[in-house]
C-alpha cells in the first residue's frame, strides 16, 4: 500500500461492487510461505461464479472507475485464473 487512508476508501467501495457480480472473498491476508519467493503485503482471493461473471465485475461500472483509484493507493498484481471443475 502506497496510501493506506487511500486504500481503504477504495476498499469500502470495491467490496460492495462483488455482490453485483456473486464474487465474494474465499481468503485474505498474508501468506504463510513454505516455498518460492515471499509476497509483499497481503493476497486475496476472490470467487465468482464464472470467468463471465469476473469479467463483467472488472470492466463496467461500478467497478471499473474504482481501478484508478486503487492504482494511486496501492501497488497490486491482480490475476483471473479459471476455477476446477467442482
Amino acid at each position: 500500500m502506497t496510501d493506506p487512508a487511500a486504500f481503504e476508501a477504495y476498499r469500502k467501495k470495491a467490496v460492495e461492487t462483488l455482490k453485483l457480480y456473486n464474487g465474494r472473498f474465499l481468503a485474505l491476508g498474508k501468506p504463510d510461505v513454505k516455498e518460492g519467493a515471499p509476497v509483499q503485503g497481503n493476497v486475496g482471493i476472490i470467487e465468482f461464479p464464472g470467468m463471465a461473471d469476473a469479467e463483467k465485475w472488472y470492466s463496467t461500472p461500478p467497478y471499473h472507475p474504482l481501478i484508478a483509484e486503487r492504482q494511486n493507493a496501492a501497488k497490486v498484481r491482480l490475476y483471473f485464473v479459471e476455477g476446477l471443475p467442482q
